[in-house]
């Protein structure tokens, strides 16, 4: 191969891992052509990448060595997974409040597959997250997205040997399950105060079934409690994607 092909191809696995594995393109229902177009129009958009004498010299040997060049592509596959986990996790703390609250309101029995992954998720769940991906392109937290692949390019350039980033993933993780929980705390004291008032209820009245009323009154007051903090959990959800935005635009310096 020539060395512009093995560069291409390089560029190449990595875009496709990330486009393949972010939120809002790693559903089923997005054809798959579309997101090979989508990764080889990025790659052609960031060809040539920045390179070294060093990267280029390493093209020409991988052009002739097939065991060189097959290393190489599993080193851009690793960064493109590191990338892309920290793309799926700005959304993460919408999908945790939502799950947290279909617990709490009984509602976690009517799990369906998500609309943008294959694993299954509540409906709660999904509203959620599916507001937070709006709530994302509108603070154009895609400008963000492009600019982190971007410096990729610049700290871990193609044809290089360092692999991993060094990125605080403990503070990532810490943030994305303070903020879930965060995000469902005002609901979930709600649904609290209410379990308190059923179990007071049916240690005054124990003849009263209450498991079957308790049920209904849960999930109701659970979707009351939800519409009327609901400029409470946009604000939250607001600013746990400008947290984690910000998180994101330090990836791995």
């Amino acid at each position: 191969m020539e060395p512009a092909v093995v560069s291409f191809s390089l560029m190449l696995s990595r875009v496709a891992v990330i486009v393949g594995l972010v939120p809002f393109l790693c559903g089923s229902q997005v054809p798959r052509w579309l997101r090979l177009g989508m990764a080889v129009a990025l790659t052609t958009a960031w060809y040539p990448p920045p390179v070294n004498e060093a990267a280029c010299q390493l093209c020409q040997r991988a052009s002739e060595n097939a065991w060189l060049w097959a290393l190489l592509v599993g080193r851009e596959v690793l960064i493109g997974l590191g990338l892309a986990l920290a793309l799926r996790l700005v959304l993460a703390p919408a999908r945790i409040a939502g799950e947290f609250l279909a617990q709490e309101m009984l509602m976690s029995f009517a799990a369906s597959t998500a609309p943008g992954s294959e694993t299954p998720s509540t409906l709660l769940g999904q509203f959620l997250e599916l507001t937070g991906v709006v709530l994302f392109f509108g603070l154009d937290g895609h400008h963000i997205l492009l600019a982190v692949m971007h410096a990729a390019w610049v700290n871990w350039p193609v044809a290089a040997w360092n692999i991993w980033p060094a990125t605080d993933w403990l503070t990532g993780m810490h943030l994305v399950m303070h903020s879930g929980v965060r995000l469902a705390l005002p609901v979930v004291a709600c649904l609290f105060l209410l379990g308190l008032a059923l179990a007071l209820w049916a240690r005054a009245a124990p003849s009263l079934n209450l498991f079957s009323l308790g049920f209904v009154v849960r999930v109701l007051s659970g979707l009351v409690a939800v519409y009327v903090f609901a400029p409470v959990l946009l604000a939250g959800l607001l600013q746990v994607l400008q947290q984690m935005s910000f998180w994101l635009g330090h990836y791995g310096r």
